[in-house]
């Protein structure tokens, strides 16, 4: 399952599950998709990014219990795609 294209979907799954430490383990993933799509550093690749940033922006519905540690998943893989658009300037 793509990570990105599923976000939605898999972060829903993780939250019915009660599985949040599986949020760590999407983290990953998607940073390393992030890491890959720099070294590639084509036009198709800072298209990629851009899709990536709008999906982890967009609102999601969560448990208040759980907002915490969905924000702080945004905010980790946001860093991530900041960093990413600097080093493709």
């Amino acid at each position: 399952m793509n990570p990105i294209k599923n976000y939605k979907k898999i972060i829903y799954e993780i939250e019915k599950a009660g599985r949040l430490e599986e949020l760590r383990d999407l983290e990953d993933k998607i940073i390393k998709e992030i890491v890959r799509l720099v070294e590639d550093g084509s036009p198709g690749a800072r298209l990629e990014l851009e899709e990536i940033e709008r999906v982890v922006n967009a609102g999601l519905d969560h448990k208040p219990k759980n907002k915490l540690l969905i924000s702080a998943l945004k905010n980790s893989i946001a860093g991530a795609l900041s960093v990413a658009k600097y080093c493709l300037l």
